[in-house]
């Protein structure tokens, strides 16, 4: 019986920090199956929380996150959007969901916000703290 309750736990223990994993750049660009990148969504937590900072500079987020599974773009203000590309949940043949890591500079090129988002869903689910919280 004891055995049982040890082997719930840990299974419940490995579900509850799935999404969660240190940031390493080795794995961060790997692509996976169906050309997706299977680590960057349990390490978007730390890369919000300990990597990205409001005020660094475009070149050294690129620096940072290279360049696999990235676009840019412009917002309708004209500022700068760096968008990578995490994971895509399929239903057959079609794509059921995508996700992303949204990150916004400013005219000047230095960050102003980011965030973990999915398709067809203004609220982030994850985003940068602001400095001092």
């Amino acid at each position: 019986m004891k055995v049982i309750g040890l082997i719930i736990s840990l299974a419940v223990m490995m579900v509850s920090c799935n999404w969660q994993r240190p940031f390493n750049r080795q794995l961060w660009d790997e692509v996976g199956d169906l050309d997706s990148s299977p680590f960057r969504k349990e390490m978007v937590k730390d890369v919000l929380d300990n990597h990205l900072k409001p005020g660094m500079h475009y070149q050294e987020v690129k620096n940072l996150l290279g360049d696999i599974h990235s676009s840019v773009t412009n917002d309708s203000t004209g500022n700068i959007v760096l968008m990578y590309g995490f994971d895509n949940e399929f239903s057959g043949i079609d794509y059921k969901n995508s996700y992303w890591l949204e990150i916004s500079f400013s005219s000047d090129s230095l960050l102003t916000t980011a965030a973990y988002k999915e398709l067809n869903n203004t609220k982030p689910i994850y985003q940068l703290r602001e400095q001092g919280n």
